[in-house]
């Protein structure tokens, strides 16, 4: 509740270093900046006790075609018992990207595999994508579900463009 009410307060909201946990979908307006330290410090996580569905993200933006949001230097992680997508993006071509790391801890669980994408591009979305990166190492046994994507960029009409993805 404190991040979405820090994002509630301000245009640009600095992420410091640590873990944060948060129960609920975090959503960033269309001309809003969360920024981090650095991808390895700030650290924004789906809790153990995720509060919304399996099919809303840990991070959304507003569809706005016209929107300059950014995000930057953080790791989206999923810590919670259940598969998330955890960046959900519909802001616009003047939106930007630039150094996010996306964790899916969870999926080491026994049993547990990924549903739906890690990152998600569509409507509106779109923007420069710098230095996305991904952890997906404790992941067990792999990515067996076809279903699975760990970029889906889906029926996105914004102009978008990706720089050096790891």
């Amino acid at each position: 509740r404190a991040m979405q009410a820090a994002l509630a307060a301000g245009r640009k909201v600095l992420v410091p270093p640590g873990v944060f946990q948060v129960s609920d979908t975090l959503t960033l307006g269309p001309h809003q900046h969360l920024m981090g330290a650095a991808k390895h410090l700030s650290i924004v996580a789906a809790s153990r006790d995720w509060k919304a569905g399996s099919d809303s993200p840990l991070l959304a933006t507003s569809a706005d075609p016209s929107a300059t949001t950014s995000l930057s230097s953080l790791l989206l992680e999923n810590t919670s018992d259940r598969p998330l997508t955890l960046l959900h993006w519909q802001a616009g071509s003047r939106s930007v990207v630039r150094g996010i790391m996306g964790a899916q801890s969870a999926y080491g669980t026994e049993g547990l595999r990924p549903t739906g994408p890690t990152f998600l591009v569509s409507g509106t979305g779109g923007g420069r994508w710098y230095g996305l990166a991904a952890e997906w190492n404790r992941m067990k046994d792999g990515t067996r579900n076809p279903q699975y994507r760990h970029l889906l960029v889906k029926d996105s009409t914004g102009g978008l463009s990706f720089y050096g993805l790891n």
